[in-house]
Formats: C-alpha cells, sequence, structure tokens
C-alpha cells in the first residue's frame, strides 16, 4: 500500500512488522530460509506510556536488537484510514489515484488535499458482477502518514512500506493449509472491534469492521456465563456478530461472482474464545476453527507462541514479502 515500492534495499535480510498503538508498541522479525520458507525470529509487544513515547522506545529496542537498517513495514491503525470503493474513472493508472481522490472528497472529516491514496482492485472477475468496475480507495490523512514516516525512520529502520491491518491479515491467511483453494473468511477479535476479511486464495474481496470486541464475546467473568442469552439461547453479542457475518457472506456471494466462503478461521488462538467458535460453528453452517501462528511459519527457538496474539498484525506485516503478498 502507501509507500509500496521498494526505494532502497537493506543490505540485511529479513523483515520488520511493526504496529503502533497508544498504549503498546509490537514489532515482529521475520528471515526467509533458502527453501523459500520464512522464521518468525522475534516478536514482542512492549507498553507505552503514550503515542508519543514510541518513538524512543522503539529506537533503543532497534538498537538491542541490532535492526538498523532492516527493511521495515509499518501499519496504519484502526480509526487512522478508510476503505471505499468507487466506480472506476475512465482514466490512466497514472491519473487514478488523482481521479478517485475527487471522488471521495465529500466523504473525508479532513481537506481533501491532505489525503493520501493508494488503489487496489480485484483481478479476475467476471465483467458481469456489480464489484468488476470497482476501484477501491485506502484513504489516510497525509499527517499520519509522514508521524509514521518520521518515528519509523528515526529509529534506525529502512523503512520500505506502510500497511493496512487487512493486508496484514491475509498474508498470515495465504499460509493457511488448503486456503489456496477456498473461499475463507477470518475474524480478528480485538479489544474492541473485530476486522472480518474475505479472501480466495491470496485475493481479498471484502473487509468489515464490526463493534464487537474481545470482552464482548467471552464470558466477562471467566465462567462458562454472559450476561444476556439471546431468544436463540446464544449470547446476544455472539448472535449479533452471526448476524453481521451473515450479511457480509450474502453480500460478497451477490456482488462478485466467487465461489461461497467454506471456512471461518478465528484469531488470536484464544481458549477463552472457544465458545464464540462454536457458535459460529452450529449456526452459519461453515467450518469454524482458530488459527495457530505455528501452523503457518517456524517459530525460533527465541519466540513464544503465546506472545504472537498480542503482535498479530506486526507478524503479518513481517510476512510481506513471501510470495503471493502485496
Amino acid at each position: 500500500m502507501f509507500l509500496g515500492k521498494l526505494k532502497k534495499k537493506s543490505v540485511k535480510p529479513g523483515l520488520v512488522g511493526l504496529t503502533i498503538a497508544p498504549n503498546s508498541l509490537s514489532l515482529s522479525y521475520s528471515l526467509p530460509s533458502a527453501e523459500g520458507a520464512v522464521t518468525l525470529s522475534h516478536v514482542e509487544t512492549m507498553p507505552l506510556d503514550s503515542v508519543a513515547s514510541a518513538g524512543e522506545v522503539l529506537k533503543q529496542r532497534v538498537t538491542e536488537l541490532g535492526l538498523e537498517g532492516v527493511d521495515t513495514v509499518s501499519v496504519l491503525e484502526s480509526g487512522k484510514y478508510n476503505i471505499m470503493h468507487v466506480d472506476r474513472p475512465p482514466v490512466g493508472k497514472e491519473e487514478l489515484a488523482d481521479a478517485v481522490k475527487w471522488k471521495i472528497k465529500d466523504y473525508l472529516s479532513y481537506p481533501v488535499d491532505e489525503a493520501i491514496i493508494d488503489t487496489f482492485s480485484i483481478p479476475g472477475l467476471d465483467e458481469h458482477v456489480r464489484a468488476a468496475g470497482w476501484i477501491y480507495a485506502v484513504v489516510a490523512q497525509e499527517g499520519e502518514i509522514q508521524k509514521m514516516v518520521d518515528t519509523v525512520r528515526n529509529a534506525g529502520l529502512n523503512l520500505v512500506a506502510i500497511d493496512i491491518p487487512e493486508f496484514c491479515l491475509r498474508n498470515l491467511v495465504v499460509q493457511a493449509p488448503a486456503s489456496n483453494n477456498q473461499s475463507t473468511g477470518l475474524l480478528h477479535v480485538q479489544p474492541q472491534e473485530t476486522l472480518f476479511v474475505l479472501l480466495r486464495g491470496d485475493i481479498m474481496y471484502l473487509t468489515r469492521a464490526f463493534e464487537i470486541g474481545y470482552g464482548d464475546v467471552v464470558p466477562s467473568t471467566g465462567a462458562d456465563e454472559f450476561d444476556g442469552l439471546s431468544l436463540e439461547g446464544m449470547p446476544s453479542s455472539h448472535e449479533n456478530a452471526i448476524l453481521q457475518i451473515q450479511r457480509s457472506l450474502d453480500y460478497f456471494d451477490s456482488h462478485y461472482g466467487q465461489a461461497s466462503v467454506s471456512q471461518l478461521l478465528v484469531l488470536p488462538n484464544d481458549a477463552e474464545l472457544s465458545s464464540f467458535i462454536e457458535s459460529l460453528q452450529s449456526n452459519t453452517g461453515l467450518s469454524a476453527d482458530s488459527l495457530r501462528i505455528s501452523e503457518l511459519v517456524e517459530l525460533s527457538d527465541a519466540v513464544d507462541e503465546r506472545d504472537c496474539n498480542e503482535a498479530l498484525l506486526a507478524i503479518g506485516a513481517s510476512l510481506r514479502f513471501i510470495e503471493g503478498a502485496a
């Protein structure tokens, strides 16, 4: 996505993936092998007193780990960007971003001149399906992009791309067994929201963000009890999530002309989400299961898989160099 073309290739191997949230910073360092596989060499999440402290914390850790000059993909935080689709303007590739900018200007909360835009389309769609004529725009405010650029480069890392969470999750899913031959839905359950991504192979077709967080889909007391049940006898938050998932699945079926989704994968791999996964399995008619990072990539002896759950987007960013990632 943003800054997506390498400007200066690092002389050091591997790729750093980085996310910066208000209270934490996650870093993943991946190394490719001669066989084309990848190993997670280092994964950690560090607390922050504030976003303003991220630069110093990152710089110190980069020095301690000897990562100066390593190629880095940083990930935009939820709420710092928008994804929207418009009918493709009749212009060439070089003019596309500018043409899209004026189509979306009325939907922005800041002046369009401050917008940085990257675009993508979905290849291989039948010309008769509704989505075939769409172009997708990823839009962020220039000031937010510049702050990220300054933070990463001042820490001594070689920033080569700024990505979005949806594509980081895609980079994880394409490593899952049998993912290339079927349409797959991935749910990333986060503290305040759940990000739902629909893919087939390495192509992302649809993404939705649900205002349903981790605390909504697990028992608040640690027991197998919820504050309320729906008429169907499941937790009301599960019913709400399943309703939104089903609407997204129906939209996918009607707009993209692809094989229907056959499996749902859930991140993080957390035992507390087991009842939610059971609800998905029972009420969608689809195969549903958690996704383990150790099933996707090799972990070095220095990486504890339990540390991966907080750093999933950073890990996905550090898998960008794998064939099929964008």
